[in-house]
């Protein structure tokens, strides 16, 4: 199962039993603006660079680290390009650009694990540990949210390590529900992760708008 990073700039709490609210993002008015766009093949080398990153910073305490640091940058960027030149329009990808330096990104496409009852799936979203807490996140997954409901998608699959205890709290809070226990495979080792899911995409970008219209 693919295990997706996380954005840890989307949070969200639980006010007076009433439904999900999004938590208020930091602001720095020092820091630029970012905007978010669909990726091309010319942004393998800043997709490679923010997916190493994230790998590094929130599976340190999960995975070896000298895998970590062996992470090929090139080979990286590499695949990246391949992918994106080769582009599945059932799988798109999205950037956040802060003056042209890509600084996250996110996949989403259709569901691919049948046992999992989604027609949808996160596949990644990574951001930079230094741009979160910003709205990266929420501005990636707003966009892909969107995408999935023009193309008549209803719900979404999404799969993280047990052991990264962010990254399960990121999906729990936005409203994302617990459905199976698996493993994962990486570098000939196994490790037990856990699969998500929205049961509703909709209820999701309210969630998602309602946070936004609140940030401005």
């Amino acid at each position: 199962m693919g295990v997706p990073g996380y954005g840890q700039d989307v949070r969200a709490t639980s006010e007076g039993g009433s439904g999900l609210q999004l938590a208020p993002i930091e602001h720095n008015h020092q820091v630029p603006s970012f905007e978010v766009r669909l990726a091309t093949p010319e942004d393998a080398q800043g997709i490679a660079q923010v997916k190493i990153a994230g790998w590094r910073d929130a599976y340190k305490s999960i995975l070896p680290l000298d895998l970590l640091e062996n992470l090929n940058e090139a080979r990286e960027a590499q695949n990246w390009a391949e992918r994106l030149t080769n582009w599945s329009p059932d799988e798109p990808a999205w950037v956040a650009t802060d003056k042209g330096n890509i600084i996250g990104f996110l996949v989403a496409g259709a569901n691919r694990y049948p046992a999992m009852p989604c027609d949808a799936e996160l596949q990644a979203i990574y951001i930079l540990p230094s741009a979160q807490r910003r709205g990266v996140g929420q501005a990636l997954l707003s966009e892909g949210v969107a995408w999935l409901l023009q193309h008549g998608y209803r719900n979404m699959a999404v799969f993280v390590f047990r052991d990264n205890i962010q990254g399960r709290g990121f999906y729990e809070a936005l409203g994302a529900i617990h459905f199976d226990s698996g493993v994962y495979e990486v570098a000939g080792k196994s490790y037990a992760d856990e699969s998500y899911m929205w049961e509703s995409l909709q209820a999701l970008q309210d969630l998602l708008t309602r946070g936004s219209r609140n940030h401005r």
